[in-house]
């Protein structure tokens, strides 16, 4: 029990600290292009590492590699869709949001907005507990955004502000596939390889829409769409073994978002030179009271 305890802790945690580094090397990759072309070939990249690295967990583990690869139909049926999702919002918009000069600090907390439609889909589909608490943490994650963005008034936001959103409502639907996955009987390994099937599809399709010659290839880029891939299967692992030690959507996301929003906030600051406003600090202020507020 203490084992298991530790790993609602400790899974969620890790992810975090690992979006966090992959966001700093999406921002990297973002900027070495300028079209969506890059993003589509860094994320074919990003597909195929998860595709190999399935391969080779599934087969050194006990049993055929078929039976690793193919325990559950449905199973391979929602890591299939959770991948199709990743693929164009999870790798190809998420790096073009960079490209287009999405600030990190802001970024990702509007991509933890992701985590209120995912906490109502756990409410209704597992009855996950929402009470006065959480729903007071999610009015504060959205005054969080709110000052992130420096307390608009309008809607007149940037190009990448509204993809940021549309990738948050997406990785709502992620976040409730990949639960509905890890109570089947399938491993980590198995629905990595499953989730990088379609990645590298959709990539593939996107990057056969746009000449050869606007893709500016360069070996920084192929080597941060490497370390991309393998951060990607360390957060898709963290998560579904989080999952699998009986996790809440609530609670698993509320703990890695917020080490996700403070070290993210701090890297763009440190590395990138991005301003560190009130909006931002009060924004991390608010974010950690929701954190505080969701823990039970």
């Amino acid at each position: 029990m203490e084992h298991a305890m530790k790993n609602l802790h400790a899974l969620p945690i890790s992810e975090g600290l690992a979006r966090s580094a992959s966001t700093v090397i999406q921002k990297f990759v973002g900027l070495t292009g300028e079209t969506l072309s890059v993003s589509a070939a860094a994320s074919c990249i990003i597909g195929a590492v998860q595709m190999f690295a399935g391969i080779v967990g599934a087969a050194s583990a006990r049993g055929t590699l078929l039976k690793r690869l193919f325990p559950d139909a449905r199973a391979v049926l929602w890591s299939i869709a959770t991948g199709a999702l990743i693929g164009v919002f999870g790798s190809v918009l998420t790096i073009y949001t960079m490209t287009l000069g999405a600030d990190i600090g802001i970024r990702t907390l509007l991509v933890n907005l992701y985590v209120i439609p995912a906490a109502l889909g756990g409410a209704i589909l597992w009855k996950d507990a929402l009470g006065v608490r959480q729903w007071v943490s999610i009015a504060l994650t959205l005054l969080a955004a709110w000052a992130m963005l420096d307390f608009p008034l309008d809607l007149a936001f940037d190009t990448w502000v509204w993809l940021t959103l549309l990738i948050a409502l997406a990785m709502a639907v992620v976040e409730l596939l990949s639960r509905a996955a890890a109570l089947r009987s399938i491993e980590a390994w198995a629905h990595n390889f499953w989730i990088g099937v379609p990645t590298l599809v959709v990539s593939l399709g996107t990057l056969a829409m746009f000449p050869l010659e606007l893709l500016q290839i360069s070996g920084a880029f192929i080597a941060g769409s490497l370390a991309l891939g393998g951060l990607v299967i360390c957060m898709i692992s963290f998560r579904f073994l989080a999952f699998k030690a009986g996790s809440t959507i609530a609670y698993r996301n509320i703990i890695m978002q917020g080490t996700f929003f403070v070290s993210a906030v701090v890297a763009g600051i440190v590395i990138f030179g991005e301003p560190a406003t009130i909006g931002k600090f009060l924004g991390i202020v608010l974010w950690m009271s929701a954190v505080i507020l969701m823990k039970k």
